[in-house]
């Protein structure tokens, strides 16, 4: 939702001649809120909730966990 929120007011910025330094702006500036509040989000888990996980989710964070370094 965020990142749409960026694009459409970077796009706003375009369309309305105010020059691509305030679409990157608009985008850095909604980017960081949205970094900014992930940590607020976070919660601890525990090893129990890590053991009871489904069988697609363990296959889904192993996958990640190879591509990693590919990234």
């Amino acid at each position: 939702m965020t990142l749409l929120a960026a694009a459409l007011a970077s796009g706003h910025a375009i369309v309305h001649k105010r020059g691509s330094r305030a679409a990157a702006l608009w985008v850095l500036v909604i980017f960081e809120s949205l970094v900014r509040a992930k940590p607020a989000k976070a919660r601890q888990v525990t090893l129990e909730e890590v053991d009871r996980r489904s069988l697609p989710e363990r296959l889904r964070d192993g996958t990640a966990r190879l591509l990693t370094p590919c990234l």
